[in-house]
């Protein structure tokens, strides 16, 4: 029989009627930490995971990644945090950090355990998921690239796609790859008649906004949820 029991727990003390408080959510097993997400306040927030009461309601650390990363990528305009991921193998955190420009090119900031920055990856647009595999080898981001501007004349809708990066050499000497959609241009309507849902008059490689990414465990396959 399954029996659950809280063991911890962690208040932001933030109330965001439109939510996003504590947003994401990844546990470190080496350091018995978890790292939330906290998209009101800006911060990444690093709670140990300890008994939680109502007398003892643990605070955590609000560890301002925006200032950290604009003293060492000063030409990077900070936008939004939106998800971050842990690898006990390589002994990293990553974090996926969206521009202020919604057309722009979001980054993949990469910590050590002491929330030290130990790479700055570029990604795709309005990156809005990150994973390792299982190995650590690759970090992964699933670029939405949403129509920000909306739809109508001088607007853009930028393409969604997924960034690669393969650190297996060092993350001083990540290789990156940022797929896109493109080939399926020339296939939409193969698509449309299989019941994919496309706007109409626009390429799948546009239409496209990946949300989020599950990775097999041998790391040799991505499949990615399109929002």
């Amino acid at each position: 029989e399954l029996q659950i029991a809280k063991i911890a727990g962690y208040d932001s003390w933030i109330v965001n009627e439109e939510g996003g408080s504590a947003e994401i959510i990844q546990y470190n097993s080496d350091t018995q930490m978890y790292y939330v997400v906290n998209g009101t306040s800006g911060t990444l927030d690093i709670v140990p995971r300890t008994a939680y009461t109502d007398e003892n309601q643990v605070q955590g650390i609000k560890f301002d990644l925006k200032t950290k990363l604009q003293d060492i990528r000063s030409e990077f305009v900070y936008g939004d945090m939106t998800s971050v991921a842990v690898s006990t193998e390589k002994d990293l955190i990553g974090v996926a950090v969206q521009a202020a420009g919604t057309n722009d090119n979001g980054v993949i900031v990469l910590m050590d355990y002491k929330q030290n920055i130990v790479a700055v990856i570029e990604a795709g647009v309005q990156p809005d998921m990150v994973t390792f595999t299982k190995d650590g080898n690759k970090i992964l981001t699933a670029n939405e690239g949403e129509p920000r501007e909306g739809y109508g004349e001088g607007t853009v809708d930028p393409m969604g796609t997924i960034t690669v990066a393969d650190i297996s050499s060092g993350v001083e000497n990540a290789s990156v790859q940022n797929v896109t959609f493109e080939s399926w241009d020339a296939r939409r309507e193969e698509l449309t008649e299989a019941g994919v849902i496309i706007k109409k008059n626009t390429n799948p490689s546009v239409d496209f906004e990946p949300e989020y990414i599950a990775v097999n465990n041998e790391g040799s396959r991505a499949y990615v949820a399109l929002q």
